[in-house]
């Protein structure tokens, strides 16, 4: 099971459910920053990474 989940959190603070699933965290980083680089949803604030056996957030990267 994949461990990192990629979420992405709109401009009235809710965090949607996980869109992508990936095993390592640096994958994970990688697709984050990306998904925020080149994310075209108006309403997309944030991409954020979480830790599936933990709950909580990695990092977060502010869409552009």
């Amino acid at each position: 099971m994949a461990r990192y989940a990629l979420r992405m959190e709109t401009a009235d603070g809710t965090i949607e459910d996980a869109y992508h699933h990936v095993g390592r965290k640096d994958w994970a980083l990688t697709a984050a920053r990306r998904a925020a680089k080149e994310c075209v949803c108006p309403d997309v604030v944030r991409i954020w990474v979480d830790d599936t056996k933990t709950d909580l957030g990695v990092a977060s990267f502010e869409v552009k």
